[in-house]
């Protein structure tokens, strides 16, 4: 039965068999841990530009001297001034 065992172990001792076998049952999960960090970082790097080139699309298009613009500015600026606010710091406000 012994020199069954060491046949199967292909010399190796019986410990340095499971030991190793144990170790590559932790790869396993690690390697799916690692799997989905990268998968999480690839798609927040993703979002992260596509979000940058979406602003930066709506902002090269939206100004203040734009009349659309200042048409959807003009009832906050209205607003703000009926609560005792300023021309200026309505516009601010409004503005952002």
């Amino acid at each position: 039965m012994a020199s069954s065992l060491l046949l199967i172990f292909q010399g190796r001792d019986a410990f340095e068999y499971i030991s190793h076998f144990s170790k590559s049952f932790a790869v396993a999960p690690l390697m799916r841990q690692m799997d989905g960090s990268f998968g999480i970082a690839l798609i927040n790097t993703y979002i992260a530009r596509r979000a940058a080139a979406n602003r930066t699309a709506l902002i090269t298009n939206i100004t203040s001297t734009d009349p659309g613009t200042a048409a959807r500015i003009q009832p906050g600026i209205t607003r703000f001034m009926a609560y005792g606010a300023s021309f200026w710091q309505a516009f601010r406000v409004s503005d952002h």
